[in-house]
C-alpha cells in the first residue's frame, strides 16, 4: 500500500482518519476473502454467519444479529436463508417462551466445514503475514469496533434530540 506523506499545511496526526484505514482495509479482506471462497459452498458473509453459531452451539436470532453487528431484519435473512437450506434448525428458547434459539444442523455443520477448507489458508496466510502484531491488530480491532459502536450510538441519540 501506497501512502504518501501529508501536504505540508497539515499536521502528520490529521493526514488520515482511522475510518481510512479501516474501509480500506475492509476493501483488501473482502477482496481476499472473495478470491479465497469462490469456489467454496458459502460466501465469506455465509461463512462468518455460520461461524457465530458454530461457536456457540446455539443462539438468539437477537443475539446472532448483535454479534453479527447487523440489523436484527438483516439477521433474520440470514436466518430464513439458513433454514431454507436446512443448515439450522429452531429449538424452543428454555428462558425465553417468545423466543427462539438456532443451531446449524448436521448439513449446516458439513457445509461450515467444507467452507473452513477455502477460508482456512487465506486466515493461515494473513496471520503469518501479521506475525508478533497478531495480538495487537486484534486487539486494535476490538477497540475500533466497540468505540464504533458507542460512536454510533451517540450519533443516533444526537439526531434524535436534534429532531425532538
Amino acid at each position: 500500500m501506497v501512502v504518501s506523506k501529508p501536504r505540508s499545511d497539515r499536521s502528520e496526526s490529521s493526514f488520515l482518519s482511522p475510518l481510512f484505514y479501516l474501509f480500506t482495509a475492509n476493501q483488501r479482506v473482502n477482496a481476499l476473502l472473495t478470491r479465497a471462497m469462490r469456489d467454496s459452498p458459502l460466501s465469506s458473509v455465509e461463512y462468518a454467519a455460520y461461524s457465530v453459531i458454530f461457536e456457540v452451539d446455539s443462539i438468539t436470532p437477537t443475539d446472532f444479529a448483535r454479534t453479527m453487528g447487523l440489523p436484527l431484519t438483516t439477521a433474520l435473512d440470514h436466518v430464513r436463508s439458513m433454514l431454507k437450506r436446512r443448515h439450522i434448525r429452531k429449538l424452543r428458547n428454555p428462558r425465553d417462551q417468545r423466543s427462539y434459539l438456532i443451531e446449524l444442523t448436521d448439513t449446516g455443520l458439513k457445509a461450515h466445514r467444507a467452507a473452513r477448507a477455502h477460508f482456512a489458508p487465506a486466515d493461515d496466510r494473513l496471520i503469518a503475514l501479521l506475525g508478533s502484531k497478531r495480538e495487537d491488530v486484534s486487539e486494535a480491532l476490538v477497540v475500533l469496533m466497540n468505540a464504533a459502536e458507542k460512536a454510533l450510538d451517540e450519533f443516533e441519540e444526537a439526531t434524535t434530540q436534534a429532531a425532538g
